[in-house]
């Protein structure tokens, strides 16, 4: 596997990780779970006084929306070693989750990444 820098593919990374397919059980296990935050949230600011009026709307909105945009995730890129990023030098996260598009973006610097496996 190999992580190559987005802006500049001569920069390459090549960590010992591993990209797995999720089953679409597991898909709809991290979109109920993205959901059921987000639905709780809405449920637990009705008691909050004025500001319910916007929290309770915009949390059941995000709800629906990251359940969606969390279904769409279709890999999970785990890294068995530390793996630092190439501009900053911090390290990545151990567990990653993808799209079908394949990119990883660092935390601190932002850089994009493709995965190619």
């Amino acid at each position: 596997m190999r992580l190559t820098l987005s802006n500049d593919v001569t920069q390459f990374l090549e960590p010992s990780a591993e990209l797995l397919k999720l089953t679409p059980t597991e898909r709809l296990k991290v979109s109920f779970k993205k959901f059921g935050f987000m639905l709780a949230l809405a449920i637990g600011s009705v008691f909050i006084p004025v500001l319910h009026f916007f929290l309770v709307p915009l949390f059941l909105i995000l709800s629906f929306v990251l359940g969606f945009k969390a279904y769409a995730t279709q890999y999970r890129l785990q890294f068995s070693k530390e793996t630092n990023c190439i501009e900053c030098q911090k390290p990545f996260k151990n567990e990653v989750m993808l799209d079908e598009s394949l990119r990883v973006k660092c935390n601190h610097c932002l850089v994009n990444y493709l995965v190619q496996p």
